[in-house]
């Protein structure tokens, strides 16, 4: 969880960091617990009990 010992500030700096090496095309695999942080992402593979649970595409990027 990248952000996880952050003040809101630094973690919004990091994220910003994160997204921009996204949108170079560069792949991140990114764990977190906060749910409107996961919401950011592009794709989301949720996991429960060891096994893989769910698997979305879409995110704030995306259009239909």
């Amino acid at each position: 969880e990248p952000t996880g010992n952050l003040d809101h500030k630094s973690g919004g700096d990091v994220i910003a960091i994160l997204e921009g090496l996204v949108d170079a095309g560069i792949t991140l695999i990114m764990v977190t617990h906060d749910p409107a942080m996961g919401g950011r992402a592009r794709r989301q593979l949720k996991m429960m009990d060891g096994r893989l649970a769910s698997d979305e595409t879409g995110g704030p990027d995306d259009t239909a």
